[in-house]
């Protein structure tokens, strides 16, 4: 199947909102939603100690095509309906896949994909489905896809919960994010995701971050710490990393790249 007939299935409202994906003459894709033009950047994530990339968080770029318009930065939060917002998700989630994984060699690791907190209410129970279909229709990976669900607060955990088991019935491989140690610690019990990630600054609660590291790495579970470009943070990891004895992984600004498209997709 082409490129062009794969989006055209897998985002069927898309051209109703306004909306496009296509790719350039270097195979690279760009997104349009309504006035806004979307492209791929990544965030490595690499091993504290060995600097090995383990994967790569994928972000939008946006930029107005008109002085005046629609921010998409504003519209999961409050402009979108339902069915805009999926639509949006899926244009960034084909916009993603499309870039990462024309990369260059194998090296790249797993692709991180955020899913905005509104889309747990909106997203029905054949959203990984499609997205699998999606990426098997171009033959992409989906095995080392990580569906990235948001912190959401107590009342909301079934939601997190509905959406996890049908993105793991699909065959993807999740991640969290969570507040603190504790609720990291509560997640990674009840749901076993396969990465969590936490703000690097919990690391200042050292004895229950300990038992958190503990309990993933016997779980065969990833600690990722984020917004770790301070020195003192780092240094402050570098040393739970040795006094625990276990991999500590890093996200962080100082590892954003722009892969560029290396190999076409038929």
């Amino acid at each position: 199947m082409s490129v062009r007939d794969a989006v055209a299935q897998y985002l069927s409202p898309l051209y109703e909102l306004q909306a496009d994906l296509r790719c350039d003459a270097d195979g690279c894709a760009h997104g349009r939603f309504f006035n806004a033009r979307l492209s791929s950047r990544f965030r490595a994530i690499c091993c504290l100690r060995t600097g090995r990339v383990i994967g790569h968080e994928a972000q939008v770029n946006s930029n107005l095509l008109e002085e005046r318009g629609l921010n998409v930065w504003k519209l999961l939060d409050h402009a979108a309906s339902d069915q805009e917002s999926i639509v949006f998700d899926r244009l960034c989630r084909a916009l993603h896949a499309l870039n990462f994984y024309r990369q260059a060699g194998t090296g790249a690791g797993e692709l991180f994909l955020n899913v905005h907190a509104r889309l747990l209410a909106a997203v029905s129970d054949n959203h990984g489905a499609a997205f699998r279909r999606f990426l098997a229709a171009l033959d992409l990976s989906h095995e080392k896809t990580v569906l990235q669900l948001p912190l959401v607060s107590a009342d909301r955990r079934w939601e997190l919960n509905f959406v996890a088991d049908n993105y793991r019935r699909n065959g993807f491989r999740l991640a969290l994010k969570a507040a603190d140690a504790v609720q990291a610690l509560s997640l990674l019990e009840q749901l076993g995701p396969d990465s969590i990630k936490i703000d690097a600054a919990a690391v200042a609660d050292e004895t229950v971050m300990r038992r958190l590291l503990s309990e993933a790495q016997m779980r065969d579970a990833r600690i990722i710490f984020t917004r770790a470009e301070a020195p003192q943070l780092r240094v402050a990891l570098q040393g739970l990393a040795s006094r625990a004895a276990v991999p500590i992984y890093v996200q962080d600004s100082l590892w954003e790249t722009t892969p560029g498209a290396q190999a076409a997709v038929a």
